[in-house]
C-alpha cells in the first residue's frame, strides 16, 4: 500500500482518545482508513509516546497497518473451518442413520445363525451347514464391529461423544474382559495370568469404554499370540501415583518402524498372522482416544518375535481417593 494513496486525518478521532489514554505504554487499536479514491479499508494502528527533553513538547509517534488481507486470510480460515466441521457432522449423522439401518438385519443375520449353529430348534443334519452358520455368524460379528467403531471415530473427531465419571474396580473390568475372550483364549491353548495390585485404588472413568479398551488390547493378545503362548495383565501404581495397566504378550511383535503405524486409523501391518485375521484397523486408534480423553496415554513396546507389551496410564487424578 502508498502511504499517500491514504487520506490525510483519517480517524483523527481515534488517534486523539488514543494519546488521551497513552502515558509511557504503546497503545494499539483497529479501525478503518479511507483511501483517497474513497475505498474503505481496515487497519491496525499502533502509537506510542517518545520520551521529551526538558522542555520540549511531547512527541509521539504512530504506525498504521493495512491488515486487508489478514483479515481475508482469517475470513477464509473460517470458512473452510466451519465447512470442515459441517461435513464431519454430515458424515456423523449419515453414518448413526446407516448403523441403524444396517444392525437391525444383522442383528437378526446373528440370532438366526446362532440358533442354526446350537441346533436350538433340532438337528440341522448336514455338519457342513453348521460350520456355515459358524461362518455367518463371525461375519456378522465382524461387521457389526467394524460399524460401532466407525460410529465411535466420527463422534470421537467432533467431540460428540458422552463419558461418564464412576469410581470403578480395575480387576473387575479385567475379569469382565477376559469373559468375553476366555473362549478364544482357551481355543489357541494360551496361558492367561492377571496381576492386580491388592491396595489398587478404583479408577474415575467411563467403564463401558475402559473395558472395552481392555477387550480391544487383550483381544489383539489373543489373536496375534501363537498356541501356547501366555498373557499377562498386570495393574499397579507408578512411583509417580499414576496407574499403569498393562497387557503383555509373548506373540508375533510388531517391528520398530511399525509402531507408529498401528495407532493411526485404518492402518494394517502386513504380516502371515495379520493376514490371517481380519479387522478394521481402527481398534488401537479407538483404545488411544478413548484414554486420552480419560486425561492417559497408551504406548506401546515391542520388537519381532519378542511378543508386545501395551500400556495405559492414568494420572493421579483419576484415581478415586
Amino acid at each position: 500500500m502508498n502511504v499517500a494513496d491514504i487520506e490525510t486525518g483519517a480517524n483523527l478521532e481515534d488517534l486523539k482518545a488514543a494519546w488521551s489514554r497513552l502515558t509511557d505504554q504503546v497503545e494499539f487499536f483497529s479501525g478503518r482508513h479511507r483511501r483517497k479514491d474513497g475505498t474503505v479499508f481496515p487497519v491496525e494502528v499502533h502509537v506510542s509516546r517518545v520520551a521529551p527533553e526538558a522542555g520540549d513538547a511531547v512527541l509521539f509517534i504512530a504506525s498504521v497497518r493495512d491488515i486487508s488481507e489478514r483479515q481475508a486470510a482469517e475470513t477464509r480460515l473460517m470458512a473452510a473451518k466451519q465447512e470442515a466441521e459441517e461435513a464431519s457432522r454430515t458424515k456423523t449423522e449419515f453414518l448413526a442413520n446407516m448403523s441403524h439401518e444396517l444392525r437391525t438385519p444383522l442383528n437378526a443375520i446373528l440370532g438366526f445363525s446362532d440358533i442354526i449353529r446350537d441346533e436350538t430348534l433340532g438337528p440341522v443334519g448336514t455338519d457342513a451347514y453348521l460350520e456355515y452358520a459358524g461362518d455367518i455368524h463371525r461375519s456378522g460379528g465382524h461387521l457389526l464391529q467394524i460399524i460401532n467403531d466407525l460410529l465411535d471415530l466420527s463422534h470421537l473427531e467432533i467431540g460428540d461423544v458422552a463419558f461418564r465419571r464412576d469410581a470403578v474396580s480395575v480387576d473387575v473390568m479385567v475379569a469382565d474382559s477376559l469373559r468375553l475372550l476366555g473362549n478364544a483364549a482357551e481355543k489357541n491353548t494360551l496361558a492367561i495370568s492377571t496381576e492386580i495390585a491388592g491396595d489398587l485404588p478404583k479408577l474415575i472413568c467411563d467403564p463401558r469404554r475402559i473395558t472395552q479398551v481392555l477387550i480391544n488390547l487383550i483381544g489383539n493378545a489373543v489373536k496375534f499370540t501363537p498356541a501356547d503362548g501366555a498373557i499377562r495383565i498386570s495393574a499397579d501404581i507408578d512411583p509417580n501415583g499414576a496407574m499403569v495397566i498393562a497387557v503383555t504378550d509373548t506373540g508375533i511383535g510388531i517391528a520398530t518402524n511399525d509402531l507408529s503405524k498401528v495407532l493411526m486409523p485404518f492402518e494394517q501391518l502386513q504380516n502371515p498372522m495379520t493376514r490371517k485375521h481380519s479387522g478394521s484397523g481402527l481398534g488401537l486408534a479407538l483404545c488411544k482416544s478413548f484414554v486420552e480423553i480419560h486425561d492417559g496415554h497408551l504406548a506401546i513396546a515391542s520388537a519381532l518375535g519378542e511378543g508386545t507389551t501395551v500400556s495405559i496410564t492414568f494420572p493421579p487424578n483419576r484415581l478415586a481417593g
